[in-house]
């Protein structure tokens, strides 16, 4: 665990994951990354990388960037957000006709 010292003089923690792997060339990687979950020393991690970039390797359930609710959300707000406009135009065309 990573002990930090804030500016404001509150110290913050994060737990760090350490993983070393070898690829199916033979490659070894070790790299050092913020865990969201905690993990034993010697636990078993699946993990993902693409095969030109391993040391960029997270935990096989990562997710990158926004996850799938996330997107969906953003989705749906568009859409109620399409909607209403549409039915103002529609309302406004109608009494304005």
């Amino acid at each position: 665990m990573v002990h930090n010292r804030s500016s404001d003089g509150y110290n913050t923690s994060q737990r760090r994951l350490i993983l070393g792997f070898r690829t199916p060339e033979g490659r070894e990687v070790r790299t050092e990354m913020v865990a969201h979950v905690p993990y034993a020393v010697g636990d078993i991690v699946p993990v993902r990388y693409l095969p030109e970039c391993p040391e960029r390797v997270v935990p096989a359930g990562a997710s990158f960037g926004i996850d799938l609710a996330s997107g969906l959300k953003g989705v749906v707000l568009v859409g109620v957000i399409y909607a209403g406009l549409s039915l103002t135009v529609l309302a406004l065309g109608a009494s304005g006709g």
